[in-house]
């Protein structure tokens, strides 16, 4: 695939731009002295490469500078027309303000303009940008990395000033290197798959492990002791049933809640009080009948016999005295009779009622004790039933504390397995590195081509290489050589440095002109910081690629081109430039409006 045009709704703001099969040049030029030390990049030759982008279905972002200044472009639509390696041209329309709604029109030969071609005679219309993004792909229809999406080779067919810090790792690579190392594999001819699989193994182990350090602290020091485990819940299992056996056995009523010691007690002192005063009854009982059973005896002849015999007189009057006197007991004797009758009724009918109260509260009496006894049983039961409750609740945690050392074994397991199997994907992804050297291939053709661009571009020997680091991932390296065949620390350097990027995407996309992939490169400010020397030799290294039928992107500052020996400098072919950005006025940018 390469590009072969592009061009907006809005020619007057964005003139057309025309791609050669070759070499595109899109040349700066600093006309006004005052900027030659400025920064000229707001003309727009590396947004060139953002408008490509974007056009290829570039995910839409806020800091994205159609979308940072969105009221300026708001009512552009873009074209990029693609010449596909079938001999066919797909067209991609995709406007600014719908963003998301992605148009595609199929033809065998290219058209000069279809900004005011009629909805109907687009084969897609409008549609949505993941359904767009397939459609895309069916179209291009890579042989190359085929397990992954034809965007992820766009990073380095587009080469900006930030990519140009890392050979392999773009700025667009910015996450885990797992999502890019299996690709570049792929992409440099190694098997991708075992290096996603390496990964990917590495990935679930960690999580394993994880989830293995998850578990052990709430094993609180059994984790290494499964049987100690196992005997525990042996004990606590037995503990269980003992408790629960002692408690089916309990026999017992529940007791009525108003039943207490104290009220028990109270009981008591009633019926202490009531046998008090039942003695005291029974005692005034006994002395009525007493009274009543006594008689008044009184012997006249005795008293005159005793007067008699002690010589005293005993005459009439006082005979007469006594008698009166016993007549008056007797009377009295009959009332006290009948008052003590009365009091002896008395008596008797409390008595009858003490008795009657007494049997009722002795009643009372045995049943509050027998309560309080199955109170006392009940308190017991509850007590088993807490210590059951405990016990049950000790042996549910050792019994979780089971599963998790059932799941930690089975997790440990899984993570031995796991390292094998990951031991086993290192050991392929090595053999793997080592047979893609030894035998003729992809991996090999790259390296070759990769270390003859810098040879001739700087006269020294370079070589791509992978090797396993102490994780057994996977590393890319590029190195430049010195005379002794040892690498020097040249490509640390930021020369250096885009020079190895440079002859990496060029010996990359070279290697798979045959195949249905991208066919195009574009590098930003190709020639910044390079010597003249070094600038004629990448240009003619890259005239060379081209040739072979790479396209290839390039954008110059006029103050860049180099001079050779007689003084004469680098002059590229009217053909050869596509875009001429200058620094005097709106018509010498990308886009021809004011500077945002």
């Amino acid at each position: 695939m390469k590009l072969s045009r592009l061009y907006s709704n809005r020619n007057d703001a964005f003139p057309p731009i025309t791609f050669n099969t070759g070499l595109n040049v899109v040349l700066a030029e600093i006309r006004d002295p005052a900027n030659l030390d400025r920064d000229t990049h707001n003309l727009g030759k590396t947004t060139l490469a953002h408008l490509i982008d974007f056009c290829l279905l570039k995910r839409r972002h806020k800091d994205f500078f159609l979308f940072k200044h969105e009221a300026l472009f708001e009512d552009f639509v873009f074209f990029l027309e693609l010449r596909l390696d079938n001999a066919r041209y797909v067209t991609i329309r995709r406007p600014v303000s719908e963003a998301t709604k992605i148009s595609f029109r199929y033809t065998s030969e290219p058209l000069e303009n279809l900004s005011e071609l009629p909805e109907e005679e687009w084969d897609h219309w409008r549609v949505p940008f993941d359904k767009s993004k397939e459609l895309l792909e069916a179209q291009l229809d890579f042989s190359v990395a085929t397990n992954w999406p034809y965007r992820k080779s766009l990073g380095y067919a587009l080469r900006l000033q930030d990519d140009y810090r890392d050979v392999f790792q773009l700025g667009r690579f910015a996450g885990a290197h797992a999502d890019w190392k299996p690709f570049l594999a792929e992409l440099v001819g190694l098997d991708g798959g075992l290096v996603n699989a390496a990964y990917e193994l590495a990935t679930e182990a960690e999580s394993v492990g994880r989830s293995i350090s998850e578990i052990e602290p709430q094993l609180a020091g059994l984790a290494d002791s499964p049987d100690r485990l196992e005997g525990m819940i042996l004990l606590r299992s037995r503990e269980v049933e003992d408790l629960a056996r002692r408690l089916e056995n309990f026999d017992f009523k529940v007791p009525d809640e108003t039943i207490s010691e104290s009220l028990v007690n109270e009981i008591e002192a009633s019926i202490s009080a009531l046998n008090e005063r039942r003695y005291h009854l029974r005692m005034s009982m006994e002395a009525i009948r007493q009274t009543l059973g006594e008689t008044i005896r009184f012997d006249l002849a005795n008293v005159e016999r005793v007067f008699s015999d002690a010589q005293i007189y005993f005459g009439d009057q006082l005979k007469h005295d006594y008698t009166d006197l016993l007549g008056f007991l007797t009377s009295i004797s009959k009332e006290r009779a009948e008052l003590l009758e009365e009091e002896k009724v008395e008596i008797s009918s409390e008595l009858t009622e003490i008795e009657s109260s007494l049997g009722s509260l002795n009643s009372r009496r045995i049943d509050a004790l027998a309560a309080l006894r199955e109170a006392e049983s009940l308190a017991k039961y509850r007590k088993h039933t807490e210590a059951l409750v405990d016990l049950k609740a000790t042996l549910s945690i050792l019994e979780r504390q089971r599963d998790q050392m059932d799941r930690l074994t089975e997790l440990r397991h899984k993570l031995s397995d796991l390292q094998q199997r990951r031991a086993d994907a290192v050991q392929a992804v090595e053999s793997n590195i080592k047979a893609s050297t030894r035998t003729e291939g992809v991996y090999r053709r790259v390296r070759l081509d990769f270390g003859e661009v810098i040879k001739s571009v700087l006269d020294r020997a370079a070589v791509l290489s992978c090797s396993l680091n102490n994780e057994g991932n996977i590393e890319f390296r590029s190195e430049i050589l010195n005379e002794s065949g040892t690498a020097t620390s040249e490509d640390d350097g930021h020369t250096y440095k885009k020079l190895l990027c440079i002859a990496f995407d060029v010996a990359v996309f070279s290697t798979y002109l045959e195949h249905k992939f991208l066919h195009f490169v574009f590098h930003d400010g190709a020639f910044e910081s390079l010597d003249d020397r070094k600038k004629f030799c990448l240009l003619a290294e890259l005239r060379k690629r081209c040739d072979s039928g790479l396209q290839q992107i390039i954008t110059v500052i006029d103050s860049d081109l180099p001079v050779d020996a007689d003084g004469n400098r680098l002059n590229f072919s009217p053909e050869e430039i596509v875009r001429l950005l200058h620094d005097q006025g709106e018509d010498g940018r990308l886009f021809r409006l004011s500077a945002w």
